[in-house]
């Protein structure tokens, strides 16, 4: 009887961990109607089979931090212009509300599954990755363009956006640099394993996100030199160190990204008017936003509760519009700067649901922060790092697949977090 238990138990896991990959691997490929259906999936799963338990659920601090968040998102209802396009904005917040309780309700705890979720996101990016090397080959060969290989042209077979992908990316390295007791205990996966890793290295330069690189390179030598002696592997930063500063030496697709920073113009950004001819890099662009987020909040009064989600961009706009930025250009179809949002979290929610709304969002970073320390968690502080520097340069919460790295993926880590106490789990 004990073992049939044990079978039906393992079972139960095994569908828990292919329910939960599919929300992860779904966003990799940009299958956004197969990921809501996933994330469906997941919380009727979690309902079926942890309703039983529900009395003894109780909603910690890092899950509380989501909830929290959702609300003051909400909130927006009681004041808000635009009823319907507010409804529709929570409905794309969803995931904080649902997500957490679906974690909660989930009475599987095993340190397994969480690697084989993480597993099954690495195979995936692997997958994709190829598949996009292959289209960039065969259009390289017709065409003589070399650039389909880097950035987001890269990823025109997926239609993804380059720098969340390369977080998946940063995450399956870490992944196979933290994780290695499990990667080892695959016989197979064993033996190309530091392909792998030189492959995802690789990557994130094709995929030329700069805040990505700058992380990686930061991170690697402390997370995974840490557990080893510096003095034999001295040599793997230092080289990591000369290839950037040789690469970046060389004019070529990735250097210019970074080089394109050095022409900053520092003074423009104090102008009345910027000019709808003026070309603004995107360090350019998002020190702009600092300035139209503090004029719009100061003329709109609306420092303490924002202005509400379906009134920022319009507003924002109106900045675009009295600082002559290139707006749209009907002979060309380009709409310049008048689909942009700040591409900084931290300013958009403050624009939003003003101060409040931004102390609410610091209380995740808090929260996930914390919960890094307190399991001693590397994989989870490394996604708190690279989390807390994407909202300075993006909008994480506003794109599906930026919800599930936002909110989703810290939930795995908790609900399983990988510690010496439960290596014998792991095996298992």
């Amino acid at each position: 009887m004990q073992h049939l238990k044990n079978t039906m138990s393992n079972r139960w896991q095994m569908t828990a961990a292919i329910l939960l990959a599919a929300i992860p691997v779904s966003c990799v490929f940009n299958l956004m109607k197969i990921n809501s259906l996933a994330i469906i999936l997941v919380v009727a799963f979690s309902l079926v089979v942890g309703w039983g338990s529900r009395k003894n659920i109780k909603l910690d601090f890092f899950k509380l931090s989501y909830l929290l968040y959702f609300a003051v998102i909400v909130s927006a209802l009681i004041h808000t212009s635009n009823f319907s396009l507010e409804l529709k904005n929570i409905e794309s917040k969803l995931s904080l509300l649902i997500l957490p309780f679906a974690f909660a309700l989930l009475p599987f705890k095993s340190v397994y599954i969480r690697q084989l979720v993480l597993l099954f996101t690495t195979l995936a990016v692997l997958v994709s990755s190829i598949i996009c090397l292959i289209f960039a080959g065969m259009y390289w060969t017709k065409t003589g363009d070399t650039s389909h290989f880097f950035y987001h042209e890269f990823l025109t077979p997926l239609k993804h956006h380059a720098v969340f992908y390369s977080i998946f990316v940063f995450i399956s390295l870490m992944f196979f640099l933290i994780e290695t007791p499990f990667i080892n205990s695959i016989q197979w996966l064993k033996k190309i394993k530091w392909g792998i890793i030189l492959y995802l290295l690789l990557l994130l330069f094709v995929l030329s996100s700069k805040m990505v690189i700058v992380i990686s390179f930061l991170l690697l030598p402390a997370i995974y030199l840490k557990r080893n002696d510096w003095k034999r592997w001295w040599w793997i930063p230092a080289s990591l160190l000369v290839v950037a500063i040789v690469g970046l030496s060389y004019k070529n697709s990735i250097s210019s990204r970074f080089h394109d920073l050095l022409d900053t113009n520092f003074t423009m950004l104090k102008s009345d008017v910027i000019g709808k001819g003026e070309y603004l890099n995107g360090l350019e662009f998002r020190l702009l936003q600092w300035r139209n987020t503090y004029e719009i909040l100061n003329n709109k009064e609306a420092w303490w509760f924002g202005l509400t989600f379906s009134e920022t961009n319009k507003t924002l706009y109106e900045q675009y519009d009295a600082l002559q930025l290139y707006g749209e250009n009907t002979a060309t179809g380009k709409t310049g700067y008048y689909l942009y949002d700040t591409h900084n979290q931290f300013l958009q929610t403050t624009l939003e649901y003003g101060i409040l709304g931004l102390l609410l969002l610091l209380l995740i970073y808090i929260a996930i922060v914390r919960l890094a320390v307190l399991q001693k968690d590397k994989l989870l502080f490394c996604l708190a790092v690279i989390f807390i520097t994407f909202s300075f340069t993006d909008t994480i919460l506003e794109r599906q697949y930026g919800m599930v790295l936002f909110v989703f993926l810290p939930l795995l880590l908790q609900s399983a977090h990988f510690t010496p106490k439960s290596k014998t789990e792991s095996e298992g």
